[in-house]
Parts: C-alpha cells; structure tokens; sequence
C-alpha cells in the first residue's frame, strides 16, 4: 500500500482521475445549462443547474465564479453546436414569388432556430464581444442572402439606392422585430410568414 502510494506512477493516474472527473463535470454543468436555455430558461438557476447536471452546488461554483460566466460559458459551447444550423441556404432560382416564398421560409426557420440563442445573448451585457458577434452575424448574413436572392432586382440600381433598398426590405425580418412579432403579437409561424411574403413583394414589386 504505501509503495503504491509513493509509485509516481500511480500518482499520476490518481490525478488524471480526478481532471477527468472534474472535466465530466464542468462538461454536465455546461449541457444541463444548455438544455435548460432550449426549454426555454434564459436565466438558470445554479441550484437547479447542479441538479440537473447532478453535482454539488459547490461544483458548480468551483466551476462558474458567477452565474453570468455559467451563463456565458454554455452559451458560447451552445452556438458552437448550433453553428452549421445557423448558415442560410443559397439562393433560388425562379420568378419573383416564388423566391420570395423562399427566402422568407429560409429566414423564419433561422429565426425559429436562432431566437433561443439570442434570448439567452440578451441577458448577457449586450457590449459583450460574444453578443456583438452574434448580432453582427444575424444582420450581415441577412442582407448577404437578401442580396444574392434578389440580386436581378437590385442589380439595376445605384449603390445608395441599393443600400436604402436593402436596408429597408431587411428591416422587418430583424430578430427584434421577429420577436416582437412572435412573442409581442402572438403570431404564429404560419401569420408571420404571410404577413413577411406580403411586406417583402410590396418592396421588391417597387423597385
């Protein structure tokens, strides 16, 4: 017994041990977290959270100093998950109407998708890099995939024109507006996506 405890060998298996273990850990505190964002908890408690994850209170602490750093941390493992999900799809071809039903599809499925994400994101401080980022990449992927869509109908236009154009066709089909639409009006996904198809062929059939 006490060769086996000075055996540096078996000293460094008993402290692998417990990395391991501690790294489960970290590792169940994180996707108890991330599975309490998508049933829609956007500000866990750390109590529920080791719960969940079935670890001490403590742990979790050990772990996360604070709960925004939890809050942080399994948000950031969360979009790494979801990241491949987050990509548009490339565009259509087809007459006006019919890309408009597509596009409009493709943004209301990110939306879907995308929406418990950013819920989570706003909890946090919104000068956060991470939150920034993540905003920054719902905008500029929505006017790229608005441009490439419907690149026929702006090409003939001038850049300011362009850009006034794009702007103003983005605009309500900005998260924001998505949420406000969703969850302020109680619509449905079926009533958002008339409601956006409209909207989106009132703009394009001006142009």
């Amino acid at each position: 017994m006490t060769s086996n405890l000075l055996d540096p060998a078996s000293t460094e298996t008993r402290i692998d041990g417990r990395i391991d273990r501690r790294l489960r850990n970290r590792e169940a505190v994180l996707e108890a977290t991330i599975k309490m964002f998508s049933e829609g908890e956007v500000i866990p408690a750390m109590d529920v959270v080791a719960e969940r994850a079935a670890v001490s209170l403590r742990s979790v602490y050990r772990y996360f100093e604070t709960r925004d750093e939890l809050i942080r941390a399994a948000l950031e493992q969360w979009l790494l998950q979801e990241a491949p999900h987050l990509v548009a799809q490339p565009p259509i071809e087809g007459d006006l109407a019919e890309r408009i039903e597509y596009f409009c599809g493709q943004r209301l499925t990110l939306y879907f998708r995308f929406a418990p994400l950013a819920r989570v994101a706003l909890v946090l401080d919104e000068t956060d890099p991470l939150v920034r980022d993540l905003f920054d990449y719902g905008r500029d992927s929505l006017r790229e995939q608005f441009a490439a869509q419907f690149e026929t109908e702006l090409g003939l236009l001038g850049h300011r024109d362009w850009e006034m154009a794009t702007t103003a066709a983005t605009l309500p089909l900005q998260f924001h507006l998505f949420e406000y639409m969703h969850v302020g009006c109680g619509f449905d996904a079926t009533e958002m996506h008339k409601l956006i198809v409209e909207q989106l062929q009132l703009h394009l059939s001006a142009l």
